[in-house]
C-alpha cells in the first residue's frame, strides 16, 4: 500500500519506531547529495493506516543530516530509555572517512516529533539505551562546508552577512583544507565587508576554536568571532597566509545558550578561505590544585623580561620572554615523591597575528612533549593549559622552550599538583 507521496521523488526510504509511532523517512532525490531527511508518521498507530503530510526531520536542516542521507535506522530499547541511531549513509570519499562509511546520530523523542542529534561524538549506553555527547564533540554545524555538494552562494547553516559591497560575496569553492572538497570563501574583486555566521546551543564552559584558513590579495580584516549568549565576545584575527595554516584561539568562556560563530572579512580586493572549523570544550582553565610556582619568583628562570603592564596576572608580575627560538621560561617544582603529576601553565597569547607560539616541554633536561600556547584574544586574557608529566622525588625543572622566532606567550605562573 502506499503510505505516502511527493511528486519530487525520493530515495532512501527506511522506517522506525518510537514511542508507539511509526515513521517513514527518505531523502531527496539527487544522487549523492547529502539531504535533510523528509518524514511522515502514523496518525493511528498501526503501520499500515493513516500517515501526516510530509515535514523534515528537526534538526537535519543545518547540516543536512549531519552531511549524508537516511541509510537505515537501528532501534535500541534499553533499560531507561529507548533510543533510535540514526545510521547516515556517505556515498562518496569527500569527508576524509571512505567511500560508503555510515554516519551513526542519535534521534529522541523530546517533544511532539522526534529530534535529530548531529553531533560529531556521542558516548552511549547500548544498556541503559542513554546517550550524552562526547568530549570531543564538535559543536559547529557544517564546519566544513561540505554539506551541499555543489558550489553556493548561500552555504547550508550558515547566515550570509553584507555590510557593504556587492550582494554576493559569500560563496564555497573547490579545494578545501586537508584534501576535502569544499571550504568557504568570502571576498570579491572590489571594496567590501561581510561574511557568515552560524547560532548554536552549547552548555556552559571554556571553549576552543580551531580552524585552517588562507587568504589571497590584500585583506583590511580577517577574524573569527565567538560571541555567548551574554554579549561576551571573543576573536581570533586571522593573519595572511598563501596556504592552509591552522590557526586556534584558547581558553573562550561561553554561557549557557546560543551562541553566534562569526566569519568576517574586508578588502578591496582580496579573498580569506576558511575550512575544517570546530568549536570543542575543553577542562578549562581551572588550575590543578596544588603549589603554585610564580615566574617572577626565583628560582624561576625568565630569558626576558619580568613585566606588570597586562592586567589579569597572578603575584607581582610574569614573564615577558625574549621574541626567539630557545628564549625559555623555567620553574623548579618540589615533588615529595616519584610520579605522575599535573601541571598548570597560566599564559596569554595577545599576538595580533592569531598565531600560536609553541614550546617544547622539557622536564629534567628531557623533552617529554609539546605546548601549542595558542591565541587567547589578547594579552590581557589568561588561560591555563594543564599538560602531565613525570616527576623526580625532589627538585624538578620545568622548562618552556619556544620553537619559532616569535617566543614564548607571556607566562604567569604555573600550579603542579599530584595527577
Amino acid at each position: 500500500m502506499r503510505i505516502g507521496y511527493n511528486s519530487a521523488g525520493r530515495e532512501g526510504n527506511a522506517m522506525f519506531k518510537l514511542d508507539g509511532t511509526y515513521y517513514h523517512a527518505a531523502s531527496d532525490l539527487h544522487g549523492w547529495n547529502s539531504s535533510v531527511t523528509h518524514v511522515i508518521e502514523s496518525t493511528t498507530g498501526t503501520i499500515q493506516g493513516a500517515y501526516t503530510a510530509e515535514y523534515t526531520l528537526s534538526g537535519t536542516e543545518m547540516d543536512y543530516s549531519h552531511v549524508t542521507q537516511t541509510g537505515f535506522f537501528v532501534t535500541v530499547k534499553g533499560t531507561r530509555q529507548t533510543t533510535v541511531i540514526f545510521a547516515g549513509d556517505r556515498w562518496a570519499d569527500f569527508a576524509w572517512n571512505g567511500i560508503g562509511y555510515n554516519q551513526w546520530m542519535p534521534v529522541t523523542g523530546t517533544g511532539a516529533r522526534p529530534q535529530f542529534h548531529s553531533v560529531s561524538q556521542w558516548q552511549f549506553n547500548a544498556t541503559t539505551g542513554e546517550w550524552r555527547v562526547g568530549p570531543a564533540n564538535n559543536y559547529l554545524l557544517n564546519p566544513g562546508f561540505q554539506a551541499d555538494r555543489v558550489i553556493v552562494p548561500q552555504v547550508q547553516g550558515w547566515t550570509n552577512v553584507r555590510e557593504s559591497g556587492p550582494s554576493s560575496i559569500v560563496t564555497n569553492v573547490n579545494g578545501g583544507a586537508n584534501g576535502s572538497r569544499f571550504a568557504l570563501q568570502i571576498g570579491a574583486a572590489q571594496d567590501y565587508a561581510g561574511g557568515v555566521r552560524q547560532q548554536i546551543t552549547v552548555p556552559v564552559g571554556t571553549y576552543g576554536l580551531s580552524l585552517f584558513a588562507r587568504t589571497t590579495g590584500s585583506l583590511s580584516a580577517a577574524q573569527v568571532t565567538v560571541t555567548d549568549a551574554g554579549g561576551t565576545s571573543r576573536t581570533l584575527n586571522v593573519p595572511a597566509s598563501s596556504g592552509w595554516t591552522r590557526r586556534e584561539l584558547a581558553g573562550i568562556p561561553l554561557s549557557a545558550g546560543t551562541a553566534t560563530v562569526t566569519i568576517r572579512a574586508a578588502s578591496g580586493n582580496g579573498y580569506l578561505l576558511v575550512d575544517d572549523l570546530a568549536l570543542v570544550k575543553t577542562p578549562g582553565d581551572t588550575p590543578p590544585t596544588g603549589q603554585r610556582y610564580e615566574a617572577e619568583t626565583a628560582p624561576a628562570v625568565c630569558q626576558g623580561t619580568i613585566d606588570s603592564d597586562q592586567a589579569g596576572f597572578s603575584g607581582s608580575g610574569f614573564c615577558n620572554g625574549t621574541a626567539a627560538v630557545g628564549a625559555y621560561a623555567q620553574f623548579t617544582v618540589n615533588a615529595s615523591a616519584a610520579g605522575t603529576a599535573t601541571l598548570g601553565i597560566r599564559f596569554a597569547n595577545g599576538a595580533s597575528s592569531g598565531a600560536a607560539r609553541p614550546a617544547s616541554l622539557v622536564v629534567n633536561g628531557s623533552t617529554v612533549g609539546t605546548v601549542s600556547f595558542e591565541s587567547t584574544g589578547a594579552w590581557t586574557m589568561w588561560v591555563t593549559k594543564t599538560v602531565t608529566v613525570p616527576l623526580n622525588a625532589g627538585g624538578n625543572t620545568i622548562r618552556l622552550d619556544p620553537t619559532t622566532a616569535a617566543g614564548l606567550p607571556n607566562v604567569d605562573c604555573l600550579d603542579a599538583a599530584a595527577a
